[in-house]
């Protein structure tokens, strides 16, 4: 009887140990976004990257004040959306599945649509969204919608 408490007890802690996901690159960044749905900040943080997700996270004096996760589905500060609901939600249109997630790899959006190589990077101007890459920043902005998403040290 007390073998198998012992196993049980054993069982049930190695149940607890939380086994951390090691991440192929993490990345120091300063974003600045202002969202549709009224959502500002300005903060510094980094970008954990591995073959499953990305997480962001932002501080302020120390202190964990974002995390966006993006894997099947976006989470932020554990709020989780599909990825279709965060673009209407975040960005006030649905876009494309991918979206955030090309513009987090500094990828062109919508299929390099009217991309323009730069001596740094590149640009696109699709209607009213201008996103841009050069060097290490990411620039997105969607004139009609108020919306900005700087990213520095990408």
């Amino acid at each position: 009887m007390k073998k198998i408490l012992i196993l049980a007890l054993l069982f049930f802690l190695s149940a607890c140990a939380v086994k951390k996901d090691s991440f192929k690159q993490s990345k120091s960044i300063y974003l600045t976004a202002k969202f549709a749905n009224g959502f500002r900040l300005s903060e510094a943080g980094f970008l954990y990257e591995n073959e499953r997700y990305k997480i962001l996270e932002l501080y302020k004096l120390g202190q964990g004040i974002f995390k966006l996760n993006l894997a099947r589905q976006i989470c932020v500060n554990e709020l989780c959306y599909s990825k279709e609901n965060f673009n209407k939600t975040f960005f006030k249109m649905s876009h494309y599945e991918d979206f955030l997630q090309d513009i987090l790899d500094k990828k062109p959006i919508y299929k390099a649509l009217n991309l323009k190589k730069t001596s740094c990077g590149f640009t696109q101007k699709i209607k009213n969204l201008n996103y841009e890459l050069c060097g290490s920043t990411l620039t997105y902005v969607d004139k009609e919608n108020n919306i900005l998403l700087r990213i520095n040290g990408l």
